[in-house]
């Protein structure tokens, strides 16, 4: 037998036309008619919605005009990013084989073998095909599987969810702003998500999402019934409660304050409680279960313990520092300790009106950009300054009760901590005694000119004396 050309070229398109059946074999979504925008890049964000009405809005995105047959209508969660159309409606229709018919811009959607109602490829403009001379068969060519598909990069900007689950993705899309907080309280309301939590001195309640780390200093954390927080909860020196149906990915941590954790709480990572109160079996307001305490009672046992606490902090930082100062500064810290020995009302008085004055200085200041930085300066060092100060008023104290048996500097001072941290412990009188340390301390720097840093401009004594006792 004699071979053309021609039949040369029929039989590779026959080859040609084999393997793009076999290619196309199992692809659920069947192109029919022209798409020249099937590429086109859409951007698509919808949630709960049911698939037609997804698909709608994808070819209002993609500009077609759509009609849909016989398509099952669950909810669809879409989130897509600059991704190709016919890709998109793939993974819309990948629950089975459909037809999706283009005429123009209409198109027509509908389970594949169905009759197609209205829809057809446009043939106007292909010429007949051209009578070849019958070639012999060829063989099939088996189909050979294709690569297997790569995992999708971290940020792909598509994700379709199809179904009636509700539960929430592990890595959520909305990931929320951090929120620092200094002084203040943090409420993280139902739907709301925020990244990292991270509070100093400050209560922390999570009703919403947290999809980072909660970090709470000096204060209390909450996460209520539905809440979830997809790092780490960590309290220093608060109460960490997990209600029931509470949700933590991460590490629990509770370091010098107490944990409450109600049975239907989750906590994917370890739980850590250090010189904390771990209670594991939840609480109400009746009282600690099991143990009878009223839950007001508690409250107040808590509320005695955490002055204790905070007295015994200011007083450790109260003696080292005071105990650098006789050290290094014994002259100056004897001028305030004279001053506040010799007129202790007075250095109150005064301490009350150089505050008042302070504060008004420094929002002067605040009020020019060049004096900004000059208030943070002042404002650090007269911190540390009337720290100083109140060690001296310890010491006189101490000194007070103790001159008869001893004339060392330092026993004054360690006497006079302890009694104040004593006096902080009691409830109402113990932030008075603390303000009369404060203002004592405020007062006696302002009287001996910041214990003798700023001299008269006459050359007289840098600071007043006081009189003898």
């Amino acid at each position: 037998m004699k071979w053309s050309v021609g039949s040369g070229l029929a039989a590779a398109a026959a080859l040609v036309a084999v393997s793009l059946a076999a290619a196309s074999a199992g692809a659920s979504v069947r192109l029919e008619g022209p798409w020249p925008d099937a590429n086109k890049p859409v951007s698509i964000e919808a949630t709960g919605m049911p698939r037609a009405e997804a698909l709608r809005k994808l070819a209002d995105t993609a500009g077609w005009s759509l009609v849909v047959h016989g398509l099952p209508g669950e909810p669809v969660d879409l989130h897509v990013k600059a991704q190709p159309a016919s890709k998109v409606l793939d993974l819309l229709l990948d629950d089975g084989d459909y037809v999706a018919r283009r005429d123009g811009t209409l198109v027509l959607i509908e389970p594949a073998g169905a009759a197609s109602p209205g829809v057809a490829p446009s043939t106007a403009a292909v010429p007949p095909a051209a009578v070849v001379p019958p070639v012999p068969p060829v063989p099939p060519t088996p189909p050979t599987p294709g690569p297997a598909p790569a995992p999708a990069p971290a940020d792909s900007g598509l994700s379709i969810h199809i179904g009636n689950d509700s539960s929430e993705v592990d890595e959520p899309h909305v990931r929320g702003k951090d929120r620092t907080v200094l002084g203040g309280n943090v409420r993280i309301a139902r739907g709301e998500v925020a990244r990292d939590v991270t509070v100093f001195g400050g209560n922390v309640d999570i009703e919403g999402q947290a999809t980072g780390d909660v970090s709470v200093f000096g204060g209390n954390v909450r996460v209520h019934p539905g809440a979830r927080v997809h790092g780490d909860a960590t309290v220093f020196g608060g109460t960490l409660s997990l209600d029931d149906g509470a949700r933590v990915d991460g590490d629990v941590n509770a370091v010098g304050g107490a944990l409450r954790r109600s049975p239907g709480s989750h906590v994917g990572g370890d739980v850590t409680t250090k010189g904390a109160d771990d209670d594991d079996h939840g609480h109400s307001g009746a009282g600690i279960v099991g143990t009878g305490v009223p839950a007001k009672a508690r409250g107040f046992f808590a509320s005695l313990a955490s002055s204790l606490m905070d007295g015994l902090r200011l007083a450790t930082v109260l003696f080292v520092i005071g105990t650098v100062l006789i050290a290094l500064a014994g002259r100056r810290v004897d001028g305030l300790r004279g001053e506040i020995a010799a007129r202790p009302m007075r250095s109150i008085a005064l301490g009350l009106l150089g505050t008042f004055a302070s504060v008004i200085v420094l929002v002067a200041l605040c009020v020019t950009i060049v004096g900004i930085p000059v208030a943070v300066v002042a404002a650090i060092v007269g911190g540390f300054a009337v720290l100083g100060a109140m060690c001296a008023v310890l010491s006189v104290v101490g000194e007070g009760l103790l001159r008869h048996k001893t004339e060392n500097p330092y026993v004054h001072l360690a006497v006079g901590c302890a009694l104040f941290v004593a006096l902080s412990w009691v409830p109402w009188l113990g932030g008075l005694i603390v303000a009369a340390v404060v203002l004592a301390g405020i007062g006696a720097l302002f009287a001996t000119r910041g214990a003798g840093f700023f001299p008269k401009k006459n050359g007289g004594a840098p600071y007043r004396s006081p009189d003898p006792l």
